[in-house]
């Protein structure tokens, strides 16, 4: 039924699919509607300067005097696109005088994360309904009162982007089959963001933090990473390197003699941190 196939950026459905040999509404309750599919949505004009697609099937629906476009998608979260899609839809509406619905996918798959964010607008362009960002939601909508719940969050870009990374490695982590994460902290920002997330992802209850200190660590790396770990309520343990570290070094000494050390020590331990973990 769908009548425009991207292939571009994270799409390639014309490896897969054959477009729609013809488009027409469907009548529910004697209204005619446009039942549209995602990028079928996306060929007007005001898309961007230049067109993608020689036809609008939006265009054509709209010829047959529909009262209602329906827009099912599964279009990938990035920063900024939630305007971009209302934009888009609320002049879609206001160009055709007809309300719109947009239904969203949510959820995470491999490196695609998906929004939810569905809404519904009135012929005026206006929105009267509006879905949760990052969870399922069921939202009711009165066209003839143009009235729905409404149950936007206006989310910052920095916090949609850390639900984002939330919803997306809960879901891979489902998907996957596996419940409980294992993450290494040292003490400094990156490792306690990635703390936070899986700690959200998975529930404290099933996350386990590990500090790893060699003789270069300072008593601050290791006592922030314990306070991060109370903090949010993960379960911490403390497991020194410094003696497979030494063993490294002797059984190096007889290949590259007195050396002076460098960066490579440093890699060393970067290396048996990462063989801790995936033990």
């Amino acid at each position: 039924y769908k009548s425009l196939l991207p292939t571009y950026d994270v799409f390639d459905e014309d490896r897969y699919f054959e477009p729609a040999a013809g488009i027409a509404p469907i009548k529910i309750n004697k209204q005619k509607m446009a039942l549209t599919i995602c990028e079928d949505l996306w060929a007007d004009e005001l898309c961007g300067p230049r067109k993608l697609y020689h036809k609008d099937p939006i265009e054509e629906l709209a010829k047959k005097k529909i009262q209602m476009i329906f827009n099912i998608s599964a279009s990938p979260w990035s920063i900024g696109k939630d305007s971009t899609r209302k934009e888009l839809i609320q002049a879609q509406a206001k160009k055709y005088e007809v309300p719109v619905i947009f239904c969203n996918q949510v959820g995470g798959n491999d490196e695609l994360i998906f929004d939810g964010n569905s809404f519904a607008v009135d012929a005026k362009g206006e929105i009267i309904s509006h879905a949760k960002s990052f969870e399922e939601d069921l939202i009711l909508i009165d066209l003839d009162y143009n009235t729905g719940d409404l149950r936007a969050q206006n989310l910052s870009d920095l916090e949609s982007t850390y639900r984002a990374l939330i919803t997306g490695t809960r879901d891979y982590a489902h998907k996957c089959g596996f419940t409980k994460a294992v993450v290494g902290l040292s003490g400094g920002i990156d490792s306690a963001l990635v703390a936070c997330i899986a700690a959200e992802a998975f529930g404290a209850e099933n996350v386990l933090g590990i500090t790893m200190p060699s003789g270069h660590s300072s008593e601050g790396s290791q006592s922030d990473s314990e306070h991060l770990a109370r903090n949010l309520g993960i379960e911490f343990k403390n497991v020194p390197i410094q003696g497979l570290f030494d063993s490294y070094l002797s059984t190096f000494q007889s290949i590259f003699g007195e050396t002076e050390q460098d960066v490579t020590e440093e890699n060393i331990q970067a290396r048996i941190r990462g063989n801790l973990l995936m033990a």
